[in-house]
């Protein structure tokens, strides 16, 4: 997970990046962040107050910080930049039912957000390959000697500027192994 940040008045970019997991099965909607990017490790817990899965969610976070104290935060989520009246009206009511107060909300500010491209797909590994390296071996029956000596030459190729006189290539006889 990473948090980036640009202060307006100096163009600084702030990155806070950490590690998420859910707290446990018995505690659904509840996953802890260990956050490295701090002078110390910094453990924090977030909870799924409430969410629809299509519009909105709201998360609750109280989280202990070393020696300093702690600290109190909730979100808002919504899909959509300017969500529909109904959607915060139920964002808001859940806030009110667990008592957070929602005065000290702070808007955040989207204009002039860069917004980033969509992430390349990633390979599949089981889909057939159309690249020339990642090809597949022939598997043309060798049923001739000759066969396998080009075959054995075509694998084992001599690289320009070594003196293929020196090389000789003889078949092997498996007849000795029996």
């Amino acid at each position: 997970m990473e948090l980036r940040k640009q202060c307006p008045s100096n163009n600084v970019e702030r990155i806070i990046s950490g590690v998420m997991a859910p707290a446990g099965k018995s505690k659904l909607g509840q996953y802890t962040v260990l956050y490295q990017s701090f002078p110390y490790n910094y453990n924090a817990s977030f909870m799924i107050l409430d969410t629809d899965y299509d519009n909105f969610a709201v998360i609750y976070s109280c989280s202990t910080i070393g020696p300093v104290g702690h600290t109190v935060s909730a979100w808002v989520l919504a899909r959509e930049r300017l969500p529909p009246g109904p959607i915060l009206q139920r964002a808001y009511g859940v806030l009110d039912k667990y008592r957070i107060n929602r005065s000290f909300f702070v808007r955040t500010v989207q204009e002039d957000c860069v917004v980033r491209p969509p992430p390349q797909p990633a390979i599949d590994p089981t889909e057939p390959s159309v690249s020339r390296n990642r090809d597949h071996a022939p598997n043309d029956q060798i049923e001739t000697e000759e066969q396998l000596i080009q075959l054995r030459k075509d694998l084992f190729a001599i690289p320009s500027g070594i003196n293929h006189q020196d090389i000789q290539i003889e078949p092997v006889d498996n007849d000795d192994n029996e």
